[in-house]
């Protein structure tokens, strides 16, 4: 008998063999998924890792001891999207919490102030006002506006509703112009307010996001007339109608509540959003970096004027700069935009993007911080590790109580990454003798009235600027030493005398009729040179003491014997005319006339240092170059980078010789002459200054010509157009010349200057961190009111007090004792303070001092990339 055969029936329509194949056809698929997303290029495998890159400061800044001038600080600024903020939140109830948090004596209709579109007024937001053509969406006519009319006044679309007559706080209708149009004005706080949505809304659904939805639906419902549309299911036309309607009552998407929050307050902050689930695209903190200038601290807080103008500061790029660097970002030089669509399209967004970046986001603007930062921009920099901190973490999703508000899951911790060590570019600044020039210039102030106070102190031989400061009563458009220009006056009598030795048409020695009381007649003219009180009543004098006693027939004389070509050549190869291109911000070229000139006018007048303007800058470079022996050396302001242990020394401007030895050798000596027994002697004759030697001096007093304003009705006239946010022509400027604005008797106006050079004499006591080096120091007073105008009378006593200090034999204006100079002790590079080393005990030292000085290295790539050789 044979057995029944068992037939297996698939309740598909497949047999097992299909079966197979497909089940095998989809495992082959798997795997190859498989091995396509673990063997493809790393960029396009799915990547589930979140990393976190922390801000990174891009440098700082020390002076020449170390002593931090520039330091960044993490921070956090809170920020909110309004558009998002307050379709989900209540105002007054965040802004109060937020006040509570912040404190700094804000209170909370300031918080929400800035959480509300710019366009808000006293909390009010006219719908449409941040578009030149007024609201779109919200724009009614008169049968819409009679809807919204009835719909505020009932708080229904539908006056038959069971919530008819409950009428809506803080919104009403406005006319637009004559036209019969309407739209809105709406106050947040109150229409948004807790008490609205008790009002309208029923006990169990009563969120901020049902009460907006409301709000957008009934306007919708109100715009196409259709009531029934705040009950009917949602289109896709109904949506974008919403969106809209959002959008033109909430504008903004961007706005900071507050800035450069300490990391405590930035906390708070976080706890008290994760608490209130508030989402990132709705409220957040921004971290990033704050720059903090530990010396320009003084008694009243930062930002007090302690001599560190010079320092500068960071803001947003304007677009043409935003533009420069953006180009040269992405290597397109100066293409225009239309070749850049045309033939680079790629590159299109990304130029358009790098633009918006740096027109947004805060960069080194001007000073030294800009100098340090165009610096480090350079190829040759290439090298310096640049490294954020970043975190990376993989996402932990699991089920939670979403009625439960703040309640977030951390992810898993995958690893980290150290920043690298912030650049430290170390300045040719002494920070403390900067603090002391502004204090001087501040006390030349208040003693002598000037509109403006400049002071610059030079190392000699290096070229480095030690101090730079300016000090005025008045606004100023940039840093005054770079951009505002003076008449030298009798301190270019050394330029002129070095030309005239050089040139071999006189000699130290040779005499000249000083022409005493009826003055010196150009040859060839009607014009006499007349000389200031005191002048010396000799018939004849020496060359050498015409310059030490700044006799003007004398250098006018002697200016004539010289070729135009000569003298013009001179000073334009010291630097005159031109801008000298510090870096530090905008600059001033000054005014060196051009070849034909007078000689019995132009030539004649800058013998004795008129008809040419400069800089402080500019010719504190050109006396220097006397000094230093003829050769001119561009001025500096940093001299090293520093990083992980390493220095590396920027090798000093290019040199070239203006003067002989020798004549700088004799025009030395004039000074040191005039410093002893000439105009110089009220302050710096050797009695009076025991602790220096080799004292060189020059004086300078310009008085201004007739058709020249005083500077003090200048500043005085652009500080009030400045306040009206308005600016003064080339006509404007004519309208005031010749004014004079004086409280003395004297009708005209003058500048005072004095420049002085010299060392510390062997033995005398000084600061034991300050080498024995020749300096320099310049200093300027521009239309002084008081009653004295002489430049050894107005900026002498300034100028010695400042060049005592520089040679280390004062502290702050104060003679120093055995016991101080000894106790005086440089700075380390970077300093810490006991909260940064919580495990030193009381009083033990927390300095490292393993910065500076390790090595000297030259900043060629190689090395940079760790060639040690």
């Amino acid at each position: 008998m044979k057995r029944p055969r068992l037939e297996l029936r698939s309740a598909s329509p497949l047999r097992p063999t299909g079966a197979f194949i497909l089940l095998s056809a989809v495992v082959v698929l798997i795997a190859v998924q498989t091995l396509r997303i673990a063997l493809v290029r790393e960029g396009e495998q799915p990547d589930f890792v979140h990393r976190e890159q922390r801000p990174w400061p891009e440098f700082e800044i020390a002076d020449r001891r170390g002593r931090p001038l520039a330091v960044s600080v993490e921070s956090a600024d809170l920020v909110v999207s309004p558009h998002s903020m307050w379709q989900g939140h209540t105002p007054d109830y965040m802004a109060e919490a937020l006040t509570a948090v912040l404190g700094e004596g804000l209170r909370a209709e300031q918080i929400l102030e800035r959480m509300l579109p710019t366009q808000a007024r006293a909390g009010v937001i006219p719908v449409g006002a941040e578009s030149k053509n007024g609201p779109q969406t919200l724009r009614f006519n008169e049968v819409q506006a009679q809807r919204v009319a009835n719909w505020i006044a009932t708080g229904s679309c539908n006056p038959e509703a069971a919530s008819a007559g409950r009428p809506l706080d803080g919104i009403w209708l406005v006319a637009l112009g004559q036209g019969g149009d309407y739209t809105l004005d709406w106050e947040p706080r109150v229409l948004l307010s807790r008490e609205m949505r008790g009002r309208h809304l029923s006990v169990n659904r009563r969120s901020p996001t049902q009460w907006t939805g409301r709000l957008v639906r009934d306007l919708a419902a109100c715009i196409l007339g259709q009531p029934e549309l705040t009950l009917r299911p949602k289109t896709a036309e109904d949506i974008d109608l919403r969106r809209a309607i959002w959008s033109e009552l909430m504008p903004s998407r961007h706005r900071v509540v507050a800035r450069d929050l300490a990391p405590t307050v930035a906390y708070h902050i976080q706890r008290l959003l994760e608490s209130e689930g508030v989402s990132v695209y709705q409220m957040s903190l921004e971290r990033g970096q704050t720059r903090h200038y530990p010396l320009r601290l003084g008694a009243g807080g930062e930002g007090t004027g302690t001599g560190l103008d010079l320092l500068g500061s960071w803001g947003v790029l304007g677009p043409q700069e935003a533009e420069r660097r953006a180009r040269r970002d992405l290597g397109l030089g100066h293409a225009a935009v239309a070749d850049v669509a045309a033939n680079v399209t790629a590159l299109a967004a990304p130029l358009d993007e790098l633009r918006r970046d740096y027109m947004t986001r805060s960069a080194p603007r001007s000073g030294l911080e800009l100098l340090c930062a165009r610096e480090l921009e350079d190829e040759r920099w290439s090298g310096l590790a640049r490294r954020p901190a970043t975190r990376a973490s993989f996402p932990r999703a699991i089920p939670r109580d979403r009625r439960q508000r703040g309640q977030r899951t951390d992810n898993y911790f995958l690893g980290s990454v150290l920043a690298a060590e912030a650049p430290l570019v170390m300045s040719t600044i002494d920070s403390h003798l900067q603090v002391h020039v502004r204090s001087v210039l501040e006390q030349l102030s208040i003693e002598h009235d000037p509109a403006l106070a400049m002071a610059i102190v030079i190392e000699v031989e290096s070229g480095n600027v030690l101090a730079m400061e300016a000090s005025s009563p008045y606004p100023l458009g940039g840093f005054a030493p770079l951009q505002h220009t003076f008449t030298p006056g009798s301190t270019a009598k050394v330029l002129v005398m070095a030309a005239a030795l050089d040139e071999g048409v006189v000699l130290p020695e040779t005499r000249f009729a000083t022409f005493a009381g009826k003055g010196y007649r150009v040859p060839n003219s009607t014009r006499v040179i007349r000389e200031a009180e005191g002048a010396p009543r000799e018939a004849s004098i020496s060359a050498s003491a015409g310059l030490a006693r700044s006799v003007n027939a004398v250098l006018v004389q002697i200016g004539l014997s010289l070729e135009d070509a000569a003298l013009h050549g001179r000073l334009e190869s010291l630097g005159y005319g031109r801008r000298p291109g510090a870096g530090i911000g905008p600059e001033s070229a000054g005014l060196l006339p051009a070849l034909p000139w007078s000689r019995a006018y132009t030539q004649a007048s800058i013998s004795f240092g008129h008809e040419f303007t400069a800089s402080l800058w500019q010719h504190a470079a050109a006396l220097s170059t006397v000094l230093r022996g003829g050769h001119h050396r561009p001025l500096r302001l940093i001299e090293a980078v520093e990083q992980d242990g390493r220095r590396f020394d920027l090798p000093g401007g290019e040199t070239r010789r203006v003067f002989s030895g020798a004549t700088c050798a004799n025009v030395r000596k004039m000074m040191e002459e005039g410093a002893a027994e000439g105009t110089g002697r009220h302050v710096a004759r050797p009695e009076l200054v025991p602790d220096l030697v080799s004292v060189g001096t020059k004086t300078g007093t310009t008085q201004k010509v007739p058709s020249e304003a005083c500077l003090h009705v200048e500043l005085a006239h652009n500080a009030s157009l400045h306040a009206d946010g308005s600016s003064c022509s080339r006509s404007c400027r004519g309208s005031f010349a010749g004014e004079r604005d004086h409280l003395t008797r004297r009708q005209s106006c003058y500048t005072a200057s004095m420049v002085a050079c010299g060392r510390r004499a062997p033995g005398a006591l000084a600061d034991a961190g300050v080498p024995d080096r020749e300096i320099m120091v310049l200093v300027v007073a521009d239309d002084p009111r008081g009653k004295k105008k002489f430049g050894s009378e107005v900026t002498g006593p300034a100028t010695i007090a400042i060049l005592r200090e520089a040679l280390g034999v004062t502290r702050f204006g104060e003679a120093l004792t055995e016991a101080s100079a000894a106790g005086v002790r440089l700075s380390a590079s970077r300093q810490f303070n006991g909260l940064d080393h919580p495990w030193a005990g009381a009083g033990q030292d927390t300095t490292t001092a393993t910065y500076l000085h390790e090595q000297t290295l030259e900043p060629d790539g190689a090395l940079l990339h760790g060639d040690t050789r």
